[in-house]
């Protein structure tokens, strides 16, 4: 299996500075999203994800202490892939220093 395109634990946001969800683009953004309108996203990229290809995933940071996030939902939505063999690598996405409003995300690998 190939490396990720980039260390997704050292600024994997920086590969993707532009990109937004569209035919072709690495990164599928649900920021802004509610819960129902992202996880509709979310399927919509998994079924049609291309084999060996890698995607970043974002979303919004929890705006207050204890305010919900997509992250767990999300995460555990991904967690199903990978047992599924949908997917074959699913890792979480810091924060960025260089991207302060990229939120948080996860960065994936299709199977194939």
């Amino acid at each position: 299996m190939d490396d990720p395109p980039h260390d997704a634990h050292a600024g994997l946001a920086g590969l993707f500075d532009g990109l937004e969800a569209s035919a072709g683009a690495p990164e599928l953004s649900l920021r802004g999203l509610d819960l129902e309108a992202a996880a509709i996203l979310l399927e919509e990229a998994l079924r049609a994800g291309a084999a060996g290809a890698w995607l970043a995933i974002r979303f919004d940071a929890p705006q207050a202490a204890g305010a919900h996030s997509l992250f767990q939902p999300v995460g555990r939505r991904l967690r199903g892939a990978l047992r599924d063999g949908a997917i074959t690598l699913c890792r979480p996405l810091p924060p960025s220093a260089d991207l302060p409003d990229a939120g948080f995300g996860f960065v994936i690998r299709f199977a194939g």
